[in-house]
């Protein structure tokens, strides 16, 4: 949901990127993405504020658009974004040569699963080179083995 704008402190404002991520926020929780007419309803804002920063976010990369139904959604870029100079990179490089052997022994697609908190972080997937498969694993600490994708 939309950050709370009562929780500001006092300090610089840049109400353009605060909108860029009021629209993000807003994209991650609209499972089927929305229209600009939908966000500029949802976010209480006029679509004429909104337009061209949603075209800029699509353009760089932040956003999709669905060519059927002119719906945005979140992309993956923002993940890549996090990944990238985070110890996941670095654990994801050590592990991908076990996991590539791993995949060749048995045949089988191979995951890493990066746990911070309680909350699992899916980072590769795949096999021999193939794209990765999005699949979330999650293990239940009382249950191992437990998952679901």
């Amino acid at each position: 949901m939309a950050h709370n704008k009562n929780n500001n402190k006092k300090g610089y404002s840049a109400p353009a990127l605060e909108k860029g991520m009021d629209i993000i926020e807003l994209l991650a929780d609209a499972e089927s993405g929305l229209t600009i007419s939908e966000i500029s309803e949802r976010l209480k804002r006029r679509m004429s504020e909104l337009f061209r920063i949603i075209i800029v976010m699509e353009r760089r990369g932040w956003l999709r658009k669905d060519p059927e139904n002119a719906r945005f959604s979140v992309s993956y870029h923002l993940l890549l974004l996090a990944h990238r100079g985070t110890p996941a990179q670095t654990l994801t490089a050590a592990a991908a040569p076990v996991m590539q052997e791993l995949c060749a022994r048995t045949d089988q697609s191979c995951h890493l699963v990066i746990r911070s908190g309680g909350d699992p972080f899916h980072r590769r997937g795949g096999c021999g080179g193939a794209p990765a498969v999005p699949q979330l694993v999650v293990q239940d600490a009382k249950q191992p083995g437990t998952h679901s994708q």
